[in-house]
């Protein structure tokens, strides 16, 4: 099963394949009883509900104790997390105000340095808890450049909870997080944003498990929590944070993208690695690869296609993902819109700075 396992993951990033639906799918492989559970989540969230459930879910933040929702609910307007037209001057400018959490088994080796270069603060790790203080301590180092958004590029695990991990494996370092323990970690740390990108995003706002996490949801995907889960305090409501949970009203998988350095321009790829490498994008580390959501692309690009919302909730699970094709435009969409930055940045660069033109 590793070997399969290690195979799909890694066919899955650049041709819209998520960590999840590949594991889903190893698993599949070798249990009949992972196979029925896939074939019957459903294959999109219907935006009306049917006559037999409940009302359609007003605009909340979050379900206060004891409160009926309704079966799923859409965006109602789009939350923009950068501004639309934005344009940047310098590599740096496009992360400026933004962090984003990786989870570790959905990274690259050249992860941290390309966002970093692109000017995000970078996190990464299996524990919720250390991530989020790292995330509370960055602030405070940084008064005079917060992070303002944090974009979270982790497991949705079906809806059941939202994950960190080292591997796949039982034992492997791996921790649960609420989206009230989330709100709750972040509370007055000084973020304005907080994103969701991870499959079945939307589940995780349901009413039952907003706060507190059911650790035995019954789904291959959610496995042990060995670096622990984090819920909120029995006392906590949402309406006392101060950050804004959002996630694409869509329930889909979401798609990851490997990208290699070297599908930037030479230029780009000189950028990147700060002037060490050669402009004919020889040298350096051209040759290393780095990973990207859609979803994160769609919100850099402001794509009308993500809405973005903090209200409601979905209840299906999707099994949907984008098409290779939609992942590979936005894919080259980002890849232009970077080129573009680094050679804005190189025009507008002192000669003697950059040693004379090439």
């Amino acid at each position: 099963m590793t070997n399969i396992f290690h195979l799909l993951s890694s066919l899955r990033k650049r041709w819209g394949f998520h960590y999840d639906a590949a594991l889903l799918l190893a698993l599949g492989l070798f249990s009949a009883f992972a196979v029925a559970r896939h074939a019957a989540h459903t294959s999109a969230v219907s935006a009306t509900a049917s006559a037999d459930t409940l009302p359609t879910p007003v605009t909340v933040r979050a379900p206060p104790a004891g409160a009926v929702y309704g079966a799923s609910s859409v965006a109602t307007a789009t939350t923009e997390v950068w501004p639309r037209g934005a344009r940047f001057e310098r590599l740096a400018d496009i992360g400026r105000g933004k962090g984003v959490v990786f989870t570790p088994d959905f990274s690259a080796p050249e992860n941290r340095r390309f966002y970093e270069r692109l000017g995000f603060a970078y996190f990464e790790g299996a524990d919720w808890r250390e991530v989020l203080a790292q995330v509370r301590a960055y602030n405070r180092a940084h008064p005079e450049r917060p992070i303002d958004t944090l974009i979270l590029e982790a497991h949705g695990t079906n809806g059941h909870g939202l994950k960190l991990q080292a591997g796949d494996a039982p034992t492997a370092p791996r921790s649960y997080v609420s989206i009230g323990g989330l709100q709750q970690q972040l509370a007055g740390a000084g973020l304005r944003l907080c994103v969701i990108a991870a499959c079945n995003s939307g589940r995780l706002f349901r009413p039952e498990i907003y706060y507190t996490l059911n650790t035995r949801p019954g789904d291959p995907l959610f496995l042990p929590a060995t670096r622990g889960v984090v819920n909120a305090e029995p006392d906590f409501r949402s309406t006392e944070g101060d950050v804004r949970v959002l996630y694409p009203a869509a329930s889909h998988l979401e798609a990851a993208n490997e990208v290699y350095v070297r599908e930037f321009a030479p230029l780009t790829v000189a950028s990147l690695e700060g002037g060490s490498g050669g402009a004919d994008g020889s040298a350096g580390s051209a040759g290393a690869r780095l990973v990207i959501s859609d979803a994160f692309i769609a919100m850099l690009l402001n794509d009308p296609r993500l809405a973005l919302t903090a209200d409601g909730y979905v209840t299906e699970k999707s099994a949907g993902a984008s098409a290779a094709a939609e992942s590979e435009r936005l894919v080259q969409r980002f890849i232009a819109l970077v080129d573009e930055t680094a050679a804005r940045e190189y025009e507008a660069t002192p000669r003697d700075a950059k040693g004379g033109r090439r």
